[in-house]
């Protein structure tokens, strides 16, 4: 029995995130790449929640502020 090497390749769906906050930003689009992962440090840094270093993914809220911004 032979084994080999393989490096599996994951097609991901690209999909827009679209934020809606009733918090005083204004709508727009950005090209910063976000993951689904930035959702809940997002959602909690709106909320004030701390969290810790060792959460997974990004907050949006400076692409939020800022549309040029970069996370």
């Amino acid at each position: 029995m032979t084994f080999g090497t393989s490096i599996p390749i994951l097609k991901t769906p690209h999909t827009p995130q679209l934020i809606i906050a009733a918090l005083g930003f204004k709508a727009g689009a950005t090209k910063s790449l976000t993951e689904h992962v930035d959702i809940f440090r997002t959602v909690c840094n709106l909320a004030g929640v701390p969290l810790p270093d060792s959460l997974d993914g990004k907050s949006l809220v400076p692409i939020m502020q800022n549309k040029k911004a970069m996370v």
